[in-house]
């Protein structure tokens, strides 16, 4: 199995009751430096979105690890107590032939939604 087909493109979304913006900005970015290979964290006072990537042998390897990030640094770095609304999972050769305009190889961000 080649590199490519270990890498899988995870998308996680999380939200719950409404936070000021700047503590959830603020929490978002010391995630970005905390976990590696993040590369999009959007973000409304109730919710938020982050895109990762996540190296496992298979998409079930790839989905316990990747569903589980909220969560372990929730009391760390002070990440809302939202539950988790939404999640995506794509082989890296999958994203990447995409046609969503959704800019795909883009540097870390942190932005509101919107």
């Amino acid at each position: 199995m080649d590199s490519d087909e270990r890498l899988w493109h995870i998308t996680v979304v999380v939200g719950g009751p409404a936070r000021p913006q700047a503590d959830v900005s603020e929490a978002l970015s010391r995630l970005a430096t905390l976990r590696p290979f993040m590369h999009s964290l959007r973000h409304d006072a109730d919710r938020a979105e982050v895109r990762f990537w996540e190296e496992a042998p298979t998409a079930l390897d790839a989905a316990s690890l990747a569903m589980r990030v909220w969560g372990e640094f929730r009391g760390a770095i002070g990440l809302a107590d939202w539950e988790m609304t939404g999640f995506e999972i794509a082989r890296r050769s999958q994203h990447l032939r995409r046609d969503d305009g959704w800019q795909h190889e883009v540097e870390v961000g942190i932005s509101p939604f919107g």
